[in-house]
C-alpha cells in the first residue's frame, strides 16, 4: 500500500529515513528535470518537503497518473498479490521504516489465501536492508543469498515434479 508507507514515513524516527531519501529523490529528479524544462515541475520537486509531496510534484506527472493519490491506488502490489500465480518470496522487515507493521499482517492474509506466496518477514533488517557480518569490510547480504535458496529451492521442485527425477541428481548432472 504505497499511500499508507509513504504517510507512514514521515512520522516518528522514520522521518530521519525519509529526509535521506527525499534529497537523493530530488537530486535524481533535478538532474533530469534540468534537461526538460518545459515541464515547469523543478519548482514543485524542489520544494517538496515529505514523500507525498514528491510523489504529487514528480512521480506522479512524470509517469502519466493525475495525481500521487491515483499513482498510490493504481501501482500499490497488495491489491495484485492475491492474483500471482508464480512461486513468489515475500521478504521484509517488521522495522522496515517505509510501512506500518499492521501492513505485514494485510500481506500475511492475503499470502495464507495463495498457496504460491511464501512470506517472510523478520523481526529486524530496516528497508531492503539485510546486512550483516562480524566487519565492515567484510559484510554479508542475506537478502542476495536468501533469493538464491529459494530460486534453488523452486528448480528443484519443478524438476522432481515434472520428471520424475530426484532433484539431486539432476542438478548434478
Amino acid at each position: 500500500d504505497l499511500e499508507r508507507s509513504a504517510r507512514h514515513i514521515g512520522k516518528g524516527l522514520s522521518r530521519i529515513y525519509q529526509q535521506h531519501f527525499l534529497r537523493s529523490l530530488v537530486r535524481k529528479a533535478r538532474a533530469k528535470l534540468e534537461r526538460f524544462p518545459e515541464t515547469g515541475l523543478l519548482t514543485r520537486v524542489e520544494a517538496a518537503r515529505s514523500l507525498v509531496e514528491f510523489d504529487e510534484a514528480f512521480t506522479a506527472p512524470i509517469h502519466g497518473f493525475r495525481s500521487a493519490r491515483e499513482y498510490y491506488a493504481r501501482s500499490s502490489s497488495l491489491s495484485f498479490l492475491g492474483r500471482i500465480r508464480v512461486p513468489t518470496l515475500l521478504l521484509s522487515a517488521c522495522d522496515d521504516p517505509f510501512h506500518p507493521r499492521e501492513l505485514l499482517d494485510e500481506v500475511r492474509q492475503v499470502a495464507a489465501r495463495n498457496p504460491v506466496l511464501r512470506v517472510e518477514f523478520h523481526r529486524r533488517g530496516g528497508h531492503a536492508g539485510f546486512v550483516g557480518g562480524r566487519w565492515p569490510w567484510r559484510a554479508t547480504y542475506y537478502l542476495d543469498r536468501r533469493i538464491i535458496e529459494f530460486v534453488t529451492e523452486q528448480v528443484r521442485s519443478r524438476v522432481v515434479s515434472r520428471e520424475g527425477v530426484s532433484a539431486d541428481a539432476s542438478i548434478r548432472a
